[in-house]
């Protein structure tokens, strides 16, 4: 399901992809590349709104949204194995970086040394079997990443390096987690 515009995604990023002011660097938005192949054909991501249950809670600012986040989270970790959505683990280290919908997909991207052109989606992509409770989402190039180079310098193709920057440039917000 493609996401209402008005809507925010999160993504989590690790201490590694931010700099020493805990803002997220341009490597929190690479898509892993595994020397042949990428290995991701979209960016995950959060669904920050999908986690306002409450008619009443819906809408509010950033704060609110991942407050949101943050309950569902620790509910889901709270559950039985059996029954948990799986998840990325959160650390206290780990910066949250917010991004809006409509700023995401409101612009062609145009590649620096490359002649494509790429469009992002936002879409809801669940764990089958837990579409009512995960709010799992993913950012997806069009064209997408098979079209994009898969050699030894993939990480730096031009469609790689102008999705990311893209991206990077969009974050509306950002905390660190444990703070």
């Amino acid at each position: 399901m493609r996401l209402p515009e008005n809507n925010h995604l999160v993504r989590t990023c690790s201490a590694t992809k931010v700099d020493e002011q805990k803002k997220p660097t341009i490597a929190a938005f690479f898509f892993r590349f595994d020397g042949d192949n990428w290995k991701d054909t979209d960016l995950s991501v959060h669904w920050l709104d999908f986690c306002q249950k409450d008619e009443e809670a819906k809408g509010g600012g950033v704060e609110e949204k991942l407050n949101a986040f943050r309950r569902v989270y620790a509910e889901n970790s709270a559950k039985e194995e059996s029954l948990r959505v799986p998840m990325m683990q959160i650390k206290k280290s780990h910066v949250f970086a917010v991004l809006n919908v409509r700023d995401i997909e409101a612009e062609t991207i145009k590649c620096e040394g490359s002649e494509a052109e790429i469009n992002l989606i936002c879409q809801h992509q669940p764990q089958a079997g837990f579409e009512d409770v995960d709010p799992h989402s993913g950012i997806t190039p069009t064209p997408g990443v098979d079209t994009w180079p898969k050699d030894a310098d993939a990480l730096n193709a031009p469609e790689h390096l102008a999705v990311a920057q893209y991206l990077l440039l969009r974050v509306c917000h950002d905390e660190v987690v444990g703070e």
